[in-house]
């Protein structure tokens, strides 16, 4: 009899158990610990299972950047958050914590994060050891699969090798040409020399420009036309913009001087020293704004104006208007594009479309990324 009772209890257990250990659980996620761990309020840790995430601490810095990233994901997502998990029946001795399918109910829509994470690219499917239960819904290995694969199609996180790895603070030298016709010069006509070492990498790093202007002036401008015995000289007036660059996320910005050689009345050039400042305000890695003072011949004295930054093709596109010399705002235009990560074509004008003359500014030009990839 006794053994009747004990094999009943035994079936029972067999039942029962795995349904309890996949019923549904209300936790707390009290700290995000690394990309695929999570501390509960009541002291447990957990991670999202059949999801093999990089991990903050991994000597590859590459993997280290992108699960610094995701890391950041789940404290916006989860962190101080109460979300329903399914327990697996077994604990994970090597991270000490319990794999989970984790989920939050919304009025609209259930999030499944461990599938999110994977249609991300934040990790890739993990077969085993976790064991896959469907206790909400059937096919979980399924969709885990489909949203890991769609991920490595689209290059998304960890397919994507070169997206999320730290580069190194690599600067470009750069070399272009310009004219223009603006006020400012005597005779307005002017042709330049550009060139510059600047950071490509979104770091805090140093810049500086070079420019050589040349243009021409009336030893005798308040005579119309000159007298005789007048001379027409052809100046060469050089300018140099120092800068060093602050930059954040989200916030950034230039400061340095502006030195430069002006040629007033009499023809004789004169010495300028000022200050040279930049603002920048946005999400700098895609889209911000950006204000100038003084931080170019070109788009001087000041300009304001809207940034794009695109990863693939790396490109970034300046559309905004400048204060072009004396004779008021102008549209202009900048356009940097990186090929073969590197070699940069560059080109950067301002025009004048309402002046009955025509009042305008370019430059074209090649640089090459120094340093290595």
């Amino acid at each position: 009899m006794a053994r009747k009772f004990r094999t009943i209890y035994i079936l029972y257990l067999l039942c029962f158990l795995p349904v309890q250990l996949m019923a549904d659980e209300p936790v707390k996620i009290a700290r995000v610990l690394d990309a695929n761990l999570f501390e509960l309020k009541d002291g447990r840790k957990i991670r999202l299972a059949n999801l093999d995430a990089p991990s903050i601490h991994d000597p590859d810095p590459y993997r280290a950047a992108l699960a610094k990233m995701i890391k950041k994901y789940g404290q916006e997502q989860l962190a101080g958050q109460t979300a329903l998990a399914e327990f697996t029946a077994q604990r994970d001795s090597a991270c000490d914590c319990f794999p989970v399918h984790l989920f939050r109910e919304f009025t609209l829509k259930t999030v499944w994060y461990n599938q999110s994470y994977l249609e991300k690219g934040y990790g890739a499917y993990l077969a085993s050891p976790d064991s896959t239960y469907h206790s909400r819904r059937d096919g979980y290995p399924r969709e885990y699969v489909a949203a890991s694969e769609a991920a490595r199609k689209s290059n998304r996180g960890i397919w994507d090798p070169d997206r999320y790895k730290p580069r190194p603070n690599r600067h470009s030298v750069n070399l272009l040409a310009g004219a223009g016709d603006r006020p400012g010069f005597s005779d307005d006509y002017y042709r330049e020399l550009y060139v510059s070492y600047e950071p490509v990498a979104y770091k805090s790093a140093f810049s500086i420009v070079f420019g050589l202007m040349q243009t021409k002036a009336v030893d005798e401008p308040e005579a119309p036309g000159g007298y005789p015995g007048s001379e027409i000289r052809t100046f060469n007036l050089p300018y140099l913009i120092p800068q060093i660059r602050v930059q954040t996320d989200y916030f950034g910005f230039n400061l340095g001087i502006f030195f430069n050689v002006r040629v007033f009345s009499r023809g004789y050039p004169i010495p300028f020293l000022f200050p040279s400042i930049s603002l920048k305000a946005g999400f700098l890695r895609a889209f911000y704004l950006s204000a100038d003072l003084l931080n170019d011949f070109l788009f001087g004295p000041s300009s304001i104006g809207l940034n794009l930054r695109i990863a693939h093709p790396d490109i970034h596109l300046w559309i905004g208007n400048t204060a072009f010399g004396e004779g008021g705002s102008v549209p202009g235009l900048r356009l940097n594009v990186l090929i073969a990560g590197r070699y940069l074509l560059k080109a950067q004008g301002a025009y004048d479309f309402g002046e009955p003359e025509k009042r305008y500014g370019f430059r074209v030009g090649m640089g090459y990324v120094l340093g290595t990839r």
